[in-house]
C-alpha cells in the first residue's frame, strides 16, 4: 500500500504563529510593514497519485514570489485531494504534472501484469449433456 505514495515537498505557514506577531508588533507600536514574508517552513508530503483532483498557479508567501506572480510566473501550486483537503507545493503546475506522471508511469510499469483468463467454451451436444448430468 505504502509504494503507491507519491512524495513531494510542501510549504507550510503557521497562521497562528503570524497573527501573534503582528499582535506583538502592534503591541509594541513597531511600525506596520505593509509587504510581510511569513515564516515558512518546507516539509514533505506523500498521497496515493490517484488522488489528485486539481491543481492551480499559486505563489509563496514571500514579497519575491508575489512580484513573480503578478507577472505570470508562478513558482508554487495548490494541489487538491479527494479525501485530504489541499496543499501548497514549492514547484510549478508543470513541474508537479511532470513529476506525477513520472511517478505514475514508474509505479504502474512496476506493477505484475495480470495475465486474461481464457475461458475454453465448448458446444456440447444434448446428449452430452444429459449424460454428464446424469438424466440418461
Amino acid at each position: 500500500m505504502l509504494e503507491n505514495l507519491f512524495k513531494f515537498p510542501v510549504v507550510m505557514v503557521d497562521g497562528d504563529n503570524e497573527d501573534r506577531k503582528l499582535r506583538e508588533n502592534e503591541r509594541l507600536s513597531l511600525p506596520q510593514e505593509t509587504d510581510i514574508d511569513f515564516d515558512i517552513v518546507f516539509g514533505e508530503a506523500e498521497y496515493p497519485y490517484w488522488d489528485v483532483i486539481g491543481i492551480e498557479d499559486r505563489w509563496l508567501p514571500t514579497k519575491k514570489s508575489f512580484e513573480k506572480a503578478l507577472s505570470g510566473r508562478f513558482d508554487a501550486c495548490m494541489v487538491r485531494f479527494n479525501n485530504v483537503g489541499h496543499l501548497l507545493v514549492p514547484w510549478s503546475k508543470r513541474k508537479f504534472k511532470e513529476e506525477l506522471l513520472k511517478f505514475a508511469d514508474a509505479y504502474e510499469s512496476a506493477r505484475p501484469k495480470k495475465e486474461p483468463r481464457l475461458i475454453n467454451i465448448k458446444t456440447i451436444t444434448e446428449e452430452e449433456a444429459k449424460r454428464i448430468i446424469g438424466d440418461e
